[in-house]
């Protein structure tokens, strides 16, 4: 079959449109924790598309967040076969992370450093690898450092012009994070002051909103 035949190219462009309106829904299940559903469309848009890096990116991140981390791997290096997102990077570097925090006390951490590291090299302003950086660090008590870490990711958000509600979920995030940490009581009082503080920042940016001084 030729594959520059103007039906061949038109059937294979159907392809691809109906694996991209796969992906919408895919999205929405991930956004409402509907994980196998998820997993499900995508595995249909993959049939029809299985070239797609952003396909790949997404499944591994269902299959990470269902805790499936090997597969998670598999999908992310398959993406990386295909193309050279920086997401690609990160995604490796979560799930880095979730296999060394397993082993508690005896965890790696420079071999995180090292995956993100070579994340924030692809990619110059990328809020959420600082927000998963700070993420990090409060697993480690690291404080002070974590609050360093979401100062960037916030700035960057906003340098980066994301959404509104985009904004206002990392503000809901950062505030969880300091508020729920569980940690000793002299890192936990530090961790709730913190709280306190990022609480106050999502009302002042909803406040920037409304008068347009950010």
């Amino acid at each position: 079959v030729d594959s520059t035949h103007v039906e061949v190219v038109n059937f294979k462009e159907a392809m691809l449109r109906t694996a991209a309106d796969l992906f919408q829904p895919a999205s929405r299940r991930m956004r409402d924790e509907d994980l196998a559903g998820a997993v499900a469309a995508l595995t249909t848009a993959l049939r029809l598309a299985p070239d797609d890096v952003k396909l790949y990116l997404t499944r591994a991140a269902a299959y990470r967040l269902k805790g499936d981390l090997d597969t998670a791997d598999a999908h992310f290096k398959k993406a990386a076969e295909l193309g050279n997102d920086p997401d690609i990077l990160f995604g490796l570097a979560k799930i880095t992370f979730e296999r060394e925090k397993g082993k508690g006390k005896k965890a790696d951490i420079n071999k995180v450093t090292e995956a993100i590291s070579l994340a924030l090299e692809k990619k110059k302003k990328y809020p959420e690898v600082h927000e998963y950086i700070g993420k990090i660090s409060l697993w480690n008590y690291l404080i002070d450092g974590a609050h360093n870490e979401y100062q960037q990711a916030e700035t960057q958000y906003k340098a980066l012009r994301r959404p509104i509600p985009e904004l206002l979920n990392f503000y809901d995030r950062t505030y969880k994070a300091f508020a729920t940490m569980d940690a000793p009581r002299r890192q936990r009082k530090q961790a709730k002051k913190f709280a306190k503080e990022w609480k106050a920042k999502k009302q002042q940016y909803l406040v920037s909103l409304v008068t347009g001084q950010s």
